[in-house]
């Protein structure tokens, strides 16, 4: 980028924050007759490198915004959550893998029959799971949206009466593909209490 297009972000970025402050026409004004003599091209590197500078300085990240089609809400995310314990409880692979988008990955493994592997080793040798998830947070980013927070889980292993429990924490990326939500990242750390 070029020195000119350099020196006028800076300015281009306090403009921005006082006409957005102030709604105030000089500064748009000022700021059309800084980049009369830019080329388009230099005058969208400048206005992206302004947006997200101001981003920075004001210490926010810039908003991400998605199509209407994909964005995804707090009522579907709440019941991808929900089935996520239940499926998880329940012991059933096929039902909880449903979650999982095609090309799924999780902790050190890179696709979904790695993934389904390690579930279906837990389902098949337990016989009792309940997963409770806590402080669940979520974040809209770029493709979906980042979940995360802490769980406890108490397992049984098929016919004993030990009760195991781990605590750990929690992070999956969610995606809108088609008309539903799916799980195409998760990773977990846990210890046994």
């Amino acid at each position: 980028m070029g020195k000119r297009v350099l020196s006028l972000l800076a300015v281009l970025t306090l403009i921005s924050a006082a006409w957005a402050a102030q709604g105030n026409q000089k500064a748009d004004e000022r700021r059309d007759l800084l980049i009369s003599g830019m080329s388009q091209s230099d005058i969208e590197r400048a206005s992206l490198w302004s947006v997200a500078l101001a981003g920075v300085q004001s210490g926010l990240a810039p908003k991400v915004e998605q199509p209407a089609s994909q964005r995804i809400t707090r009522d579907e995310l709440g019941r991808l959550i929900h089935d996520f314990v239940r499926k998880y409880q329940a012991g059933d692979l096929d039902q909880f893998m449903s979650l999982f988008a095609e090309n799924a990955q999780g902790n050190e493994r890179r696709d979904r029959g790695q993934v389904r592997k390690d579930y279906e080793n837990l389902f098949q040798t337990t016989d009792g799971r309940r997963l409770r998830l806590i402080d669940v947070n979520w974040q809209r980013v770029s493709g979906g949206v980042q979940v995360w927070g802490r769980f406890d889980v108490k397992v049984r292993k098929n016919g004993g009466q030990e009760v195991k429990t781990y605590i750990g924490k929690l992070k999956f990326h969610v995606e809108k593909q088609g008309p539903r939500l799916v799980i195409t990242r998760l990773h977990h750390s846990q210890t046994k209490v």
